[in-house]
């Protein structure tokens, strides 16, 4: 499951966030990092990145069997 995200802080900030991600009790990888200064000399930063999840496929998810 695939999740857009973008975030805007200090680099301090966003590792905090990275981080507290990575605590979550489900699997998710965080992919496509960029970190862009708001303006020059900025301390802000406009972070995009990718998170993907995943789920259980269980026999409720599976298709009907065919007739």
């Amino acid at each position: 499951i695939p999740v857009s995200i973008e975030v805007s802080g200090s680099y301090h900030n966003v590792a905090v966030f990275f981080d507290k991600v990575g605590r979550m009790e489900r699997i998710i990888n965080i992919l496509n990092v960029s970190m862009v200064p708001d303006a020059a000399r900025s301390t802000v930063l406009n972070t995009k990145c990718d998170a993907v999840t995943y789920r259980f496929k269980g026999e409720s998810d599976a298709p009907p069997p065919k007739k």
